[in-house]
């Protein structure tokens, strides 16, 4: 074994989320973002007629839902027993495509869950 599988196998183990991860949903959300084209003071008036032309780009986000409202889609890619990754918040207007990838309830619906079971 060498020192570094030593290093990590020695490392101390997260405590259990308390949460099912297994069961959260994970969905990948294919929306049109808003865009802010330029530079800090002045822009060349030519460049700015030219970029707002284009479209808007198109992202692409997969994670954990989180909450799912009329207004809008909660998404974190990451999470841990007590911490996450920062969450990212799609305006339904802005949805062009949801895919579900693994179904199953939305975190903010497992702890409504578990409150009304106290």
């Amino acid at each position: 074994m060498s020192v570094m599988n030593e290093k990590v196998n020695s490392m101390p183990r997260s405590k259990k989320p308390s949460y099912p991860l297994d069961a959260l949903q994970v969905m990948e959300v294919v929306w049109q973002d808003a865009e802010e084209v330029g530079d800090i003071g002045w822009n060349n008036i030519k460049d700015a007629l030219k970029s707002a032309k284009k479209p808007c780009p198109i992202m692409h986000s997969i994670g954990y839902v989180i909450n799912l409202t009329e207004s809008h889609i909660a998404l974190l890619s990451t999470i841990g027993p007590n911490v996450c990754s920062t969450l990212e918040k799609i305006p339904r207007g802005w949805i062009l495509r949801e895919t579900i990838i693994r179904d199953g309830e939305t975190l903010e619906d497992h702890r409504e869950q578990q409150k009304r079971e106290r």
